[in-house]
């Protein structure tokens, strides 16, 4: 479907787009993201300079450097 639109696949399989159509989609999407907390006072609202960070639902490993535990 995408290469009969006159997109081009290389010979390894990726599919490559004119820088124009993502700029284009790019454009067209939201400037601000709200992610809704159980209470409003913990949405998380990505725009601007607010930065957010966290484990994407994994236990994360955590390593003692100094014993290797």
């Amino acid at each position: 479907m995408v290469t009969s639109a006159g997109r081009r696949k290389t010979d390894n399989g990726r599919l490559c787009f004119p820088g124009e159509l993502i700029e284009r989609a790019m454009a067209g999407l939201p400037k601000t993201v709200v992610l809704s907390g159980q209470k409003p006072e913990h949405e998380m609202v990505l725009c601007g300079t607010n930065v957010y960070t966290g484990t994407g639902g994994a236990a994360p490993h955590i390593l003692d450097l100094e014993t290797g535990k």
